[in-house]
């Protein structure tokens, strides 16, 4: 009977182990929570999207619209990624996120974890993100998310400006990962990131891989960022970019752009 008891206490150790792993690093982030929500910053979103990459030790915040499927593919070491009509490949799924690893802000900030992320320029990812979510795509989440939000009748049409009036109604981490500005994507003003740029993509990441951050060996799997089908939707429209920058004056001040 009492090898028995030993032999229990000892798999209840076992298996309460990870989990207890787990809840410190979760509990870490929690502390600050509140501090991050009063920025207007979803810290949950953050840390979930704080991908681990195994052979460097850093950690990459894909921003959607910014290159995040040509980077993940070049992390997986897949060329010419072709997105499923249903679902993710599995490179997009695969890498482990902070929690995950068991990191914790005070990682990031002291520099013994180093995060980075790639950004674009908001105007120019607004159109990217209109052509995909409305223009090229049927009627789906986003736009029913839309149409609910401004009570909008199924056969209006998505004008640019009704995204606009979308995107300043909605709390920020109800905002579509799309339309969302990347500062609430990447917690930039939170934690020390390093940030790479879609306009100067393949110089950045080779910066990043010289100092040991990005894969050295997937440089040569990044495809050219292509933004000639938003092209022609933005030519249409150009007379509310201001409005654009104005939605995003937070992003350009925050991103420097």
């Amino acid at each position: 009977m009492g090898m028995l008891k030993k032999r229990t206490v000892l798999l209840r150790s076992l298996i309460a182990a990870p989990f207890s792993t787990k809840y410190r690093t979760r509990l870490a982030w929690l502390r600050e929570e509140a501090e991050w929500r009063s920025k207007g910053v979803p810290q949950s979103h953050v840390t979930k999207a704080l991908l681990y990459l195994e052979e460097t030790g850093a950690f990459y915040i894909p921003v959607p619209k910014a290159a995040n499927t040509s980077v993940l593919a070049a992390i997986a070491k897949v060329r010419d990624p072709v997105l499923p009509a249903d679902g993710m490949p599995a490179f997009m799924t695969e890498l482990r996120n902070a929690l995950q690893v068991g990191c914790v802000p005070a990682d990031f900030r002291s520099g013994a974890r180093v995060a980075f992320t790639v950004v674009r320029h908001p105007v120019d990812r607004f159109w990217s993100a209109y052509n995909q979510a409305i223009l090229a795509s049927r009627e789906g989440v986003f736009t029913a998310a839309v149409r609910n939000a401004l009570g909008l009748d199924a056969d209006r049409a998505l004008t640019p400006d009704l995204v606009l009036d979308y995107i300043e109604s909605q709390p920020v981490e109800d905002i579509d990962h799309h339309f969302r500005p990347q500062y609430a994507i990447c917690g930039l003003e939170m934690l020390p990131v390093k940030v790479a740029r879609c306009e100067t993509l393949a110089e950045d990441l080779a910066r990043l891989a010289d100092d040991g951050h990005f894969p050295k060996d997937s440089l040569a799997y990044v495809s050219r960022l292509n933004d000639r089908r938003s092209a022609d939707i933005h030519d249409r429209y150009r007379g509310i970019d201001p409005r654009i920058r104005d939605v995003y004056k937070r992003d350009l001040a925050v991103l420097e752009y």
